[in-house]
């Protein structure tokens, strides 16, 4: 107040005197209640700050998470061999028939016929005029194969197992080259007929085979 009136020369002595009677006066206790007000008022806020940063701390643990169980997911989707080699293929929109496996694809010719020769790592490929060929495959026991046909094409696919699958047109087939002795699986994706090669449970009883048709999207064996 005093460095007010000396600052001011218009702020006279008299004017001090009253404004400095009329101030309020507060007692030890009425400081201490607003001290304690003006102290609440101002942690509060930086609880409130806080535990907004918390928040935020939470929420991006959480989009972590999401983003790497996504991550995760969709890698385990591309390992499947099955969708993997399946989804390289637009049947649609194919023109001629193509065997797939590992970074190679083969275009074939309107009839062709592929005997796996698991024994020798070996595919045996024959063409229309009983020409042949034979492809080397990669010793790598999970090696997967894909025989795609087209519109207006068939295709003979002779498996590991001596199993006999004629594809029909506009059809997938999808297959291991070498066969697990407790699990024999392929996928199909058309329309085929099968002759089946069961394995015997009995040593004393001979090997059959059975004749089915499977079509649409399956999964035997």
């Amino acid at each position: 107040m005093e460095n007010k009136s000396k600052d001011n020369p218009l702020f006279s002595e008299t004017s001090y005197r009253i404004l400095k009677k009329a101030e309020p006066r507060l007692s030890a206790e009425e400081k201490r209640v607003m001290w304690t007000d003006i102290e609440r008022r101002t942690t509060g806020k930086k609880r409130s700050v806080a535990h907004l940063r918390n928040w935020y701390v939470a929420a991006s643990i959480t989009l972590v998470l999401i983003t790497v169980s996504i991550v995760v997911y969709q890698n385990s989707f591309t390992n499947i061999p099955y969708n993997r080699l399946s989804a390289l293929v637009d049947i649609d929109t194919l023109r001629n028939t193509r065997l797939y496996f590992g970074d190679q694809q083969i275009e074939l010719g309107e009839q062709v016929e592929i005997y796996c020769l698991p024994s020798s790592n070996q595919l045996e490929i024959k063409t229309a005029g009983n020409s042949s060929f034979k492809l080397s495959v990669p010793q790598d026991k999970e090696m997967y194969m894909q025989l795609a046909v087209p519109k207006n094409k068939r295709a003979q696919i002779v498996l590991a197992d001596n199993s006999k699958i004629i594809l029909r047109e506009q059809s997938k087939f999808i297959f291991p080259f070498h066969f697990k002795k407790d699990k024999r699986e392929v996928k199909l994706e058309g329309e085929a007929t099968c002759r089946l090669r069961q394995i015997s449970t009995n040593a004393l009883s001979p090997k059959q085979t059975i004749w089915i048709l499977v079509y649409w999207e399956q999964s035997f064996w």
